[in-house]
């Protein structure tokens, strides 16, 4: 479906981000929200741009568990940090 990127922040969007709202004959409607600065937004497509990636979407697995090493990063990553906790998430979400 090419590159979507949030109007606001620029932030691309991930497919999970995308949610239809409806279909008609030659088109969708989707919602998304960006995990960055958390701008709204609905995107209308020709349906033949969207319908193999809405399946695709629709069919992706769930998350991995969180391993060990994951805690243990995150841990590490804590005890370190003197700062703003809104700003740690933001550049956390954004960085992806």
């Amino acid at each position: 479906m090419g590159d979507l990127n949030c109007p606001l922040c620029g932030s691309a969007y991930e497919a999970d981000q995308l949610h239809p709202i409806r279909k008609d004959s030659d088109r969708w409607t989707l919602s998304v929200q960006c995990f960055c600065c958390g701008t709204g937004s609905l995107i209308t497509t020709p349906a033949f741009m969207a319908d193999e990636f809405i399946s695709d979407a629709h069919n992706q697995q769930t998350l991995l568990p969180l391993s060990v090493d994951d805690v243990l990063e995150w841990h590490r990553l804590l005890q370190r940090f003197q700062g703003d906790w809104e700003r740690l998430w933001m550049t956390l979400q954004c960085s992806s």
